[in-house]
């Protein structure tokens, strides 16, 4: 589908959007009876952090092109593969902060779904040396976007496997609440003292690494709750999805 991006001619006023599927104009004075959502932006540090992920890919990329090494196409392939990556992980968080999430919300089956990614995610696990199991077989049935949810379990297992020595997702129904946790406990590579998340001082695992930052962004854009905890060498990070209602 391709759009028009050119500025409407001088002197014609732009259409309204409400109105787009409407052949008739839309009356001058006509103002929609309930207001729009505000549009949710990223935060200066995500664009930033996004911005240096691009800016240090590229440079990598052109060094490796300089490089007469033979097996500097080997790495070349490697910088455009991460920025493949890169690119269509801004363009799903993109889309994610312009529409709305609940339009097309799915009954998933959360211990099959972590199942089915672990599976994807062993031979990255091995190649960053590090153990991805999920203990038990508990699941719960909840409500939520498929394509966000692939989102959110990539970035927070990317995020994992650049962080920790081992890595375990759990699933844990709180029926009273209508609510479930997926729970990713990650053994750190390096002890972390504090207690709560916002008092580290910027550890390599901290909340300005990107993954993280964008896995925030796509969480809050999906109405969906996020939040770390640090204890000692483990960092866990929770995720919480409504659950599906009896009967459907």
């Amino acid at each position: 589908m391709s759009f028009d991006t050119r500025s409407p001619r001088p002197g014609m006023p732009s259409p309204d959007p409400m109105w787009l599927s409407d052949t008739s104009p839309a009356p001058a004075a006509w103002r929609p009876s309930v207001a729009r959502p505000p549009v949710l932006q990223a935060s200066p540090k995500l664009l930033a952090k996004v911005g240096e992920a691009f800016s240090g890919a590229l440079a990598a990329l052109h060094d490796h092109l300089l490089d007469p090494d033979p097996h500097a196409l080997e790495a070349c392939l490697v910088e455009l593969e991460r920025l493949e990556n890169l690119g269509l992980q801004v363009q799903q968080m993109a889309r994610v902060m312009g529409s709305d999430a609940s339009r097309a919300l799915e009954d998933i089956d959360l211990g099959d779904a972590v199942h089915r990614a672990l599976a994807l995610w062993h031979t990255a696990a091995a190649a960053h040396g590090v153990e991805l199991n999920q203990p038990d077989a508990t699941t719960a049935r909840v409500q939520v976007d498929a394509a966000v949810f692939e989102q959110l379990l990539d970035l927070t297992l990317e995020h994992a496997l650049d962080t920790g020595d081992s890595v375990a997702l759990r699933v844990r129904p709180q029926p009273a609440a209508q609510q479930a946790m997926l729970l990713v406990d990650v053994q750190l590579k390096g002890p972390i003292t504090s207690a709560t998340s916002g008092a580290a001082a910027a550890p390599p695992e901290g909340e300005d690494d990107l993954r993280w930052l964008m896995l925030g962004q796509v969480a809050r854009a999906s109405g969906i709750g996020l939040r770390r905890e640090h204890s000692g060498s483990m960092l866990s990070i929770v995720l919480t999805f409504p659950m599906t209602a009896l009967g459907n």
